[in-house]
Order: C-alpha cells, then structure tokens, then sequence
C-alpha cells in the first residue's frame, strides 16, 4: 500500500516529503538503512492498519514516512553528535503535527502510529555513521526481537481473533 496513491495531489504531497526527509534520513543512516528504515516503516504502520483498522483500504507513503520522522527523533536520544541530537529534537514537532493531520477524514491514524513505532523501533537496530557503537549491541538486537516479534503478532492478529477474516 505504501507504493499506491489515491490521486496526483497525494502521491506529489508524499513525493515532496520523501525528497526532503529521505534526503537527510539517507545522510544519516546510509543508503541501505535508509532503505530498510523505509520499507519495514511502511510495513508496519499496514500492519497496524491491518489489526486496528482493518475495514480502511489503505494507501500512500505516509506509514514509511512517519517512520522515518520518528527514526530521526529517536537519534535524540541516541546519537552523540549535539548538531544530530538538536535535529532530533526539531522533527518531534513535526510528528505531533502530523498526527493530529491523522485525525483528518480519509487520513489513516492507525498506518501513521504504525509507521512511528516502527521507525522509532528500528533507529536503535541501524546506527548513524559516525556512531556504529552509541547503541549497545544488546540493545540492537533488543530493538530488531521487537520489531519482528511485534510484526509477526500483528500478521497472526486477525486470524487468531478473526479466524474467518
């Protein structure tokens, strides 16, 4: 879902997004990362539409995107750069208004909260250049168990509660 758009003006909105934040997330984390942070993001806030909304046709950019804000919030307490922490800092805003634009009719609140925890979770997993051990390995690992136990969970969801779904 996150790969469709409904209408020109939605898919420019996320396009424009993703060149400013992918730009500075991508500097931040690599390319590769930047990659994984974008795809997994995406997965799961569609996970969360899936479990928690799961009447909702969902798509658009938004769910990687907001993973990629609250990865960049995360360095916050992260990384040991003071510059990285600041911008950290600067883009918590930025998700706060972005969820109440969640609240909006036609906007899925559930893909965005999906997208942040996922993003959130997974800055701990890919470190920022510069600073490959300001994450303790045990925390890594820690962050990469999480998101994948709470993936799988979210996939089993509806047929464990919903078994003719």
């Amino acid at each position: 879902a996150m790969f469709v758009h409904v209408g020109l003006q939605h898919f420019v909105l996320n396009m424009v997004t993703l060149y400013f934040i992918g730009r500075i997330a991508e500097d931040l984390f690599g390319s590769k990362a930047f990659l994984a942070l974008y795809l997994l993001s995406g997965l799961m806030g569609n996970l969360f539409v899936l479990v928690f909304s799961p009447e909702v046709v969902a798509a658009g950019a938004s769910t990687a995107l907001a993973g990629l804000f609250a990865a960049i919030v995360s360095l916050r307490f992260i990384a040991r750069s003071p510059y990285i922490r600041y911008l950290g800092q600067r883009y918590t805003a930025l998700i706060l208004i972005n969820i109440l634009f969640s609240f909006m009719p036609g906007i899925s609140l559930a893909g965005h909260l999906g997208g942040l925890v996922g993003g959130g979770i997974l800055a701990f997993v890919f470190p920022i250049y510069g600073e490959r051990d300001s994450v303790k390995k045990s925390w890594r690992w820690g962050a990469l168990i999480l998101y994948t136990v709470g993936a799988i969970l979210l996939c089993a969801w509806p047929f464990i509660f919903h078994p003719f779904f």
